[in-house]
């Protein structure tokens, strides 16, 4: 029965892994039928007989106390439930000490595993203490193919064609879950506990399984546990053990979704309750300062990681999150709300390292960091928040910009525009006479309304302007001249100009300038 569905923690053996464990020393030949892990330790023979043993020990015996007189019997039996393991030619004391380094061994696991649970980053340190045990690539991956954590240090000549680019992009080819290889699986695994695949003849040079185990949140499918292994034969003890990893981290996982997440909360609460407009103590501001070894007046700025769509599941934040925490040491990294925010101070080099670190956390996760103004006391970080937040989070540069990182300073204007046109009636604040001009060209077919667009996009130039348009200049001399009669207004007022420019920006989804004329230069 599965860790899942016994809901416990102990790692018990099996005589699958017993046999698999004396086998390097030994000449085992198993006799196994139930091979379940339910051993919980060794016990000696009696010379009673073997029925009726129980299936929590494993019991150590003399085969010559059982089959006495008989030739080629000298060695070890061992026997739990109905399975049974002939040792030829070992001797009892030795087989019982390596017994009790083989439970020592997975007693030592089974605490590792448990301790990796409990770090700053769970989901690679668990994988980290796998990896210690089977000494090959692996990884942790959600159905929806992203991963949480992988082993590192294998390049692709050592291992198979696709491992380079799982730790490029941090995600699971479809070759990995290719039905070519388990022509019975044309989904992810539901029904399959763990199952061994056979590799294709390119991965085989270096591998010869794909060992795959369901992980399970709350009794659902979350993702699995791939092992690619080495050897050219694959032991029922192999994938038993993947079972029980794969189950440790399903509970890992349910811990997480379990437990009060707003604990992770707490450390930077007074931050957040300046974003959110409540009144904090100044002292807390002074003492973080203190804290962090920050100058009074820095500069820093915020960044804010956004992340899209469906990736804002609890475990997904939690492991980005922790992932981030544990990767920037000497900045500020806290939650709010969906997001998470890292308050450093400003700088290239600062920049280039968030960059750097956010990228290698999110590989190929959909996200955006809008990045602030530097600003200088944290008594200010709700400005710095609303900023980062207003180009993260913009539906307008999500739509035109796929850049991940988003500095508000190259699109304050576009996002203020886009903002005022979404939420407000923006035509309340439009000069009424361009909607005229706009009118009295699709009506009579005159073109004042482009011709104004391009005198202010050309800074008043007339040559240019006129040349923009394709027009002589006497023509547009008259044009502005009616212009000017229609919205009574000075063009070589500053203030005008520039509010006439608003309008322009604010206008232009809604009244596009028309096509430009394929007249020659100078021709009415």
């Amino acid at each position: 029965m599965d860790f899942v569905e016994r809901g416990e923690t102990a790692l018990l053996l099996s005589t699958w892994i017993i046999s698999y464990e004396l086998s390097g020393q030994y000449e085992c030949i198993p006799m196994i039928v139930n091979g379940e892990r339910t051993i919980e330790s060794v016990r000696l023979f009696s010379n009673e007989g073997i029925s009726g043993l129980s299936p929590q020990y494993i019991y150590v015996g003399n085969t010559l106390d059982f089959f006495a007189g008989q030739e080629g019997t000298k060695g070890v039996l061992l026997a739990s439930g109905q399975d049974v393991i002939f040792v030829n030619g070992a001797d009892v004391t030795d087989v019982l000490n390596d017994l009790i380094v083989v439970f020592d061994k997975y007693r030592r696991f089974e605490e590792n595993l448990k301790s990796a649970a409990l770090e700053s980053n769970p989901y690679q340190s668990m994988l980290d203490v796998i990896h210690d045990l089977y000494r090959c690539p692996m990884l942790f991956g959600q159905k929806d193919l992203h991963i949480y954590a992988l082993t590192g240090q294998y390049p692709e000549s050592e291992v198979y064609p696709g491992w380079d680019t799982i730790k490029k992009y941090n995600t699971i080819p479809m070759t990995v879950i290719s039905t070519t290889k388990a022509p019975d699986m044309t989904k992810y695994p539901e029904s399959i506990k763990t199952v061994a695949i056979p590799v294709s003849p390119e991965e085989n040079k270096n591998c010869s399984y794909q060992i795959r185990s369901n992980v399970y949140c709350r009794g659902e499918l979350w993702g699995h546990l791939y092992i690619y292994y080495k050897k050219k034969s694959i032991s029922p003890a192999i994938t038993q053990i993947a079972r029980y990893c794969a189950d440790a981290y399903g509970a890992l996982l349910d811990r997480i979704v379990a437990e009060d997440t707003s604990a992770r909360f707490k450390k930077y609460t007074f931050l957040a309750d300046i974003i959110s407009g409540n009144v904090v103590e100044p002292e807390n501001i002074a003492n973080l300062y203190w804290q962090m070894g920050w100058e009074k007046g820095q500069e820093l700025k915020l960044y804010k990681l956004q992340f899209i769509a469906e990736q804002t599941n609890e475990i997904f934040f939690d492991y980005t999150y922790k992932s981030i925490e544990a990767s920037i040491r000497n900045e500020i990294v806290f939650p709010y709300q969906n997001s998470v925010i890292i308050i450093a101070p400003a700088g290239e080099e600062t920049d280039s390292r968030m960059f750097h670190t956010i990228r290698q956390t999110m590989k190929a996760g959909d996200y955006r960091c809008g990045i602030s103004y530097p600003f200088r006391n944290l008594m200010n970080v709700a400005e710095a928040y609303f900023q980062a937040d207003f180009v993260a989070a913009s539906p307008y540069l999500l739509r035109h910009d796929k850049d991940s990182f988003l500095r508000y300073d190259d699109y304050a204007f576009a996002g203020l525009i886009s903002y005022v046109q979404q939420n407000m009636n923006y035509r309340q604040f439009v000069m009424p006479e361009l909607l005229k001009l706009y009118e009295l060209d699709r009506e009579s077919g005159t073109e004042y309304y482009q011709t104004l667009f391009w005198f202010l996009v050309n800074n008043g130039h007339a040559a240019n302007t006129a040349k923009q348009l394709y027009i002589h200049r006497n023509t547009l001399k008259y044009r502005m001249d009616r212009i000017e009669e229609i919205v009574k207004l000075d063009l070589t007022d500053h203030e005008t100009v520039a509010f006439l420019r608003l309008c322009y920006s604010l206008l232009l989804a809604d009244y596009p300038i028309g096509q430009i004329n394929s007249r020659e230069p100078g021709e009415e």
